[in-house]
């Protein structure tokens, strides 16, 4: 049967919007379909951090509605900074950003979530306060070759800004997206107990399988197996796997 808040995976539509999320957003749809994850969230477990979380958030929340604080350490693409009071052309206010802001005090520093629901940006306050009025943001970026994601990142967040857009991040890749969303349905299928020849069905129809599949429809029968085992494969891998660049390659 499937979980609360898991939508009908014979339906396209919601696996669809899921295709326009980035990789935070992605992960998150993952972990919380993880049945250790739901399994520690209904214990009421404190230590999120094992799953590479600061906090549990409800396993029940989809995308659209989730607030996902995931760690520093697992998303690369989190930004650092340091704030001090500031007027003037070079203040910042999560105020007056158009999209929706969330600060927590989470593990002893400051957060901000930044998200449309689709994309989101995370930027850790590590010295001074986002809660007492605009601030001036000193940004500190790591090394080198780790300092590639959160400039790009930072990049987004000063076009949000400016633009008042969030735009999509780099990671994953538009065809990297929808095939982790095809993925997701395919996953949501065989919790709900559906044969591969459901599946089949539900995706290219009831006349393109017809009754012998394994001699009419050899294609995409093979094509449908290649999605269950790409399925079975990633969810044996930590959600959080998802939020670094290329580290799934192909399977």
């Amino acid at each position: 049967m499937p979980h609360r808040g898991i939508p009908d995976w014979r339906s396209n539509a919601p696996y669809r919007a899921l295709a326009a999320c980035d990789a935070p957003l992605i992960a998150w749809e993952w972990l919380r379909r993880d049945p250790a994850y739901r399994f520690a969230a209904a214990r009421g477990e404190t230590d999120a951090g094992c799953f590479g979380l600061h906090r549990f958030e409800d396993p029940a929340c989809s995308s659209a509605l989730a607030r996902v604080w995931w760690r520093r350490d697992v998303d690369p693409f989190v930004l650092t900074a340091a704030a001090a009071p500031c007027a003037g052309s070079e203040a910042f206010s999560p105020d007056l950003l158009p999209v929706a802001a969330t600060i927590e005090r989470l593990a002893g520093a400051e957060r901000l979530l930044v998200t449309d629901g689709a994309r989101s940006l995370r930027v850790d306050i590590v010295a001074g306060t986002l809660l007492e009025g605009p601030a001036h943001l000193t940004w500190q970026l790591p090394g080198l070759v780790a300092a590639a994601a959160p400039m790009h990142a930072l990049a987004r967040f000063i076009a949000l800004c400016r633009t008042g857009v969030l735009r999509r991040g780099t990671c994953p890749s538009p065809a990297g997206a929808r095939r982790w969303a095809l993925l997701l349905r395919v996953s949501d299928a065989l919790d709900a107990g559906a044969t591969q020849r459901d599946i089949a069905e539900a995706f290219f129809g009831e006349e393109a399988i017809g009754r012998r599949w394994r001699v009419n429809a050899a294609a995409r029968r093979t094509q449908i197996q290649r999605l269950v085992r790409q399925t079975r494969w990633l969810r044996a891998q930590p959600a959080a796997r998802l939020l670094m660049p290329g580290a799934l390659g192909r399977h």
